[in-house]
């Protein structure tokens, strides 16, 4: 109600601050908002904060926060994306070992 000024005035800070206790608490549509205000820049955080978020509303059963983690992940918003961990890891280990990389090359 804070938040969108529905029956009071509008006070954003006010709201804020009473989805945060809810999001301490493990409330999932209160994970799922504050993932959605990072995203939105409506909160610190940024991308890697909504991801954060989106993940804990995601393992709690949020299904919007299921599909906006999933776009995270997919493009890399705030997250680095398989392709980026693939790349990584194949990095760090071609340098120890030839067989390693040759592994990850053929079997992913």
């Amino acid at each position: 109600m804070l938040l969108a000024g529905e029956g009071v005035a509008r006070q954003p800070e006010a709201g804020m601050g009473w989805v945060r206790a809810a999001a301490a608490q493990g409330f999932p549509s209160a994970l799922h908002t504050m993932g959605m205000a990072c995203q939105m820049g409506d909160t610190e955080g940024g991308l890697e904060g909504a991801a954060e978020w989106f993940a804990q509303a995601a393992d709690a059963g949020v299904a919007a926060s299921q599909y906006e983690l999933g776009l995270a992940l997919f493009n890399g918003d705030g997250v680095i994306n398989k392709s980026t961990q693939i790349l990584i890891y194949v990095y760090i280990y071609s340098h120890k070992s030839i067989y390693i990389y040759i592994y990850i090359y053929i079997y992913l």
